[in-house]
């Protein structure tokens, strides 16, 4: 091979076409002769856009080389196949990364004032979809020939011609078959629309630009996890296709000014612009403003912020009939991870509460649900969540104990596709999914549902990625039948201080108790009775518990749970992070009322219990009585000696009441008040 009598450098960015046209205009020989002579075949239609122009074979770097005398590495930088190795990795097909990177049939678009300048040569990044504006001379890349209405650079130069450089090489209208006149317009004095230096338009290009230079997005939505550039151009593709299927004029008027906008209602009357949003047959101009309506939502710092953002092409998207929802708002194929966050979360009013926890549009991160998460999840769920964590959760017309089962089922339901009755089944069935439906709707009306629902996906978060110390599912499983005899029941009361009271009592705390130990509801216990009266009181049993109650009961939970092989997990356990959850600032309205205010004292009296953080109350001055005065000493006083109640106080330093308390509780029966007859 010989090399070439005459030099030519390209110019920074040229493709490599272009910068042959430019050699072989100045050595003034035809197209088809420099080919000959570079070791390059005359490519024919189609297989002008698909070889050497986008990646060119070894062997045919290599003989360039050698003719031109440029280094193979410099002519591998002018080639297609350069700009597409640094948009990085891609999942999405080759026929869909065709349309999304480059114009249809790898046309070129043109910068007439850059042609100008450099003397007609042609930049490889005009071939790009989203590239539309020239930011060296501010303003948009014009499209076609204005004479002959022809795209550019769609087909090869004809090989018997000697090209001339910047101007139209498109046969002239009505020239067929072999004719080789061209239309030859000067295309360095096409008219362009021209733009302010700030422009939102070339503000896009120049964030387009820098991503596909650097080979990363960064920037914006991507600061906190970079992506490929083929991820942002993707997500260009998915949002721009929105913002022009149905154009909400006034918000792109706002976002790129009246006079872009006037351009591109003139372009859309003459037949310049489809209906189909933007694509690769797309106009500058119609690129140019979907991109910076796409670059106001990309520029956002994090998702819930790109999220509002997003708002207004939802509505107008939907109020134009084209349907927004959680499984089509990807738009696209490929997009990041951050845009459909965004979306998920401008979408979040518009799903129901179900659909809302599933999607997770409250977190900072929404995704997609998927099904692997809620069975290993439920194991680690009690089916009522514990009280310390629904504490503040307050919903007008809904027992506490429904909405702590309900909030269970919320949990579950956290960034999974199980539906709301298999979320229930899973936690044992203590719920109902209508019942749960109508909780969640109750809770969503309020002004602190976001709040409620980050707590539940919060909580998700936790228990995926810690897991709790007890294994719900088999508390749930196990029997229970012969849950705390009455001797053992009598036992606890008498070291506590506590009343046994009548049967009525001992069936309440088997109760309890089922409930503490398996998470199950108490009403659903072999024991309970179904009646208001007995619900009512089971509510009101733990204001009457103390510390030395739970510690006891808690005790034989122990070795009642040990009876059955689980000797691994304490008995209760609650999150301890409880501030992360909102345990520490009220959801709901201010408590109002006598009634509101007791349901709230059983809800922190529920709490301390769930923590084993009960206090000492009043009733352990019984225990401290006990070891003062103990049972065979009072029963000595009282019923051998026959002294008073208050002597007997007098004699220990107690109060008439607490020895009457004491004689209760050792079951020492309290004579009639009175003189006593003499025997």
């Amino acid at each position: 091979m010989r090399t070439l009598p005459l030099r030519v450098q390209p110019v920074e960015g040229e493709a490599v076409d272009s910068w042959l046209e430019a050699l072989a205009a100045r050595m003034q020989c035809a197209w088809g002769d420099l080919l000959t002579s570079v070791g390059l075949p005359a490519a024919r239609g189609r297989s002008y856009n698909t070889g050497w122009l986008v990646d060119p074979t070894q062997h045919q770097l290599e003989a360039m080389s050698v003719v031109t005398g440029q280094s193979p590495s410099v002519i591998n930088t002018m080639v297609l196949s350069h700009i597409a190795s640094r948009l990085g990795r891609s999942d999405i097909p080759d026929e869909s990364v065709e349309s999304m990177l480059w114009l249809s049939k790898r046309r070129s678009r043109f910068c007439p004032a850059c042609l100008r300048e450099n003397g007609g040569r042609w930049m490889l990044a005009w071939r790009l979809r989203w590239n539309f504006s020239c930011p060296r001379h501010n303003c948009l890349l014009a499209d076609l020939c204005p004479a002959c209405r022809s795209p550019q650079r769609a087909v090869p130069a004809s090989v018997a011609l000697i090209p001339i450089p910047g101007r139209c090489a498109h046969k002239l209208l009505g020239c067929h078959g072999r004719g080789v006149t061209r239309c030859g317009t000067d295309l360095s004095n096409v008219p362009v629309l021209r733009l302010a230096p700030d422009h939102p338009v070339l503000r896009a290009q120049q964030m387009i630009d820098v991503a596909v230079s650097a080979g990363v997005a960064q920037t914006g939505l991507y600061s906190r996890a970079p992506v490929p550039p083929s991820a942002l151009i993707a997500d260009l593709c998915a949002l721009g296709g929105r913002i022009l299927r149905y154009p909400n004029l006034d918000e792109l008027r706002r976002l790129t000014g009246d006079v872009v906008i006037t351009e591109f209602l003139t372009a859309k009357e003459e037949a310049a612009f489809t209906d189909r949003g933007v694509t690769a047959d797309s106009s500058a101009l119609a690129s140019g403003i979907a991109a910076a309506a796409a670059e106001s939502i990309l520029s956002a710092g994090n998702p819930a912020e790109a999220a509002d953002r997003l708002q207004w092409l939802i509505s107008s998207n939907r109020n134009n009939g084209l349907s927004v929802s959680a499984t089509n708002i990807g738009w696209g194929r490929g997009i990041s991870a951050a845009l459909r966050s965004a979306q998920l979360s401008a979408l979040s009013s518009y799903l129901s509460v179900s659909d809302q926890l599933r999607y997770r549009t409250h977190s900072t991160t929404p995704l997609r649900p998927h099904s692997r998460s809620a069975p290993e999840r439920a194991r680690w769920l009690p089916s009522l969540l514990w009280p310390a964590v629904c504490l503040n959760v307050r919903c007008d017309g809904v027992g506490y104990g429904q909405v702590r089962s309900a909030l269970a089922v919320a949990v579950v339901l956290v960034g999974s596709r199980i539906s709301l009755s298999g979320a229930a089944a899973l936690l044992g069935s203590a719920t109902s999914a209508r019942a749960v439906s109508r909780v969640l709707q109750l809770i969503g009306r309020s002004t602190s549902a976001a709040e409620v629902w980050r707590m539940a996906e919060g909580l998700a978060d936790q228990l995926d990625t810690e897991k709790a110390p007890i294994d719900y599912a088999r508390r749930r499983a196990s029997s229970c039948g012969d849950l705390l005899p009455e001797s053992v029941w009598i036992e606890i009361c008498l070291s506590s201080g506590i009343s046994p009271g009548r049967g009525l009592r001992l069936a309440l705390a088997r109760c309890w108790l089922y409930e503490r130990i398996t998470g199950l509801p108490g009403a659903r216990s072999p024991w309970a009775i179904d009646s208001a009266e007995f619900r009512s009181k089971l509510a009101d049993l733990p204001m009457l518990l103390n510390s030395e109650f739970i510690t006891a009961a808690d005790s034989y939970a122990g070795h009642f749970l040990a009876e059955q092989a689980i000797t691994d997990e304490p008995v209760v356990w609650s999150p301890t992070t409880l501030s992360d959850f909102g345990a520490s600032s009220a959801f709901g309205d201010p408590v109002r009322g006598h009634r509101a205010e007791v349901n709230l004292s059983r809800r922190l009296q529920e709490s301390r219990l769930a923590c084993g953080s009960v206090p000492p109350g009043a009733s352990s001055g019984v225990c401290a009585a006990r070891r003062r005065l103990a049972r065979g000493s009072l029963e000595e006083l009282y019923v051998g000696q026959r002294k008073s109640l208050a002597h007997i106080a007098n004699l220990y330093g107690l109060s008439r009441h607490m020895v009457t308390q004491l004689a209760d509780s050792y079951g020492i029966a309290i004579r009639t008040p009175g003189r006593q007859p003499r025997d």
